[in-house]
């Protein structure tokens, strides 16, 4: 039985290589060759972004059943800016 529990949670959260996106929707490549589509994603009011393929998307997965998962979160190395020093 808790081995079960356990394969569940370690299913909840994974991180993986967004492919392609839209206005609603994304394709992301988790490990394993596991490339679900469709994958919802949260935006913040007021604020519409489309990831690039190629950055890293965090995605939760409801009881970890992985056919419904939600990008909470994408993050892009490739675009970061440095904030210049004002003195």
């Amino acid at each position: 039985m808790w081995d079960k529990i356990m394969r569940r949670l370690k299913l909840i959260l994974s991180v993986g290589n967004v492919i392609t996106t839209n206005q609603a929707t994304q394709t992301v490549d988790f490990a394993h060759g596991e490339v679900p589509e469709n994958i919802k994603y949260a935006q913040g009011y007021g604020i519409e972004v489309y990831p690039l393929p190629g950055s890293k998307a965090v995605t939760i997965f409801n009881v970890g059943d992985r056919s419904q998962g939600i990008t909470v979160l994408t993050v892009d190395r490739r675009c970061v800016h440095e904030l210049a020093q004002v003195m």
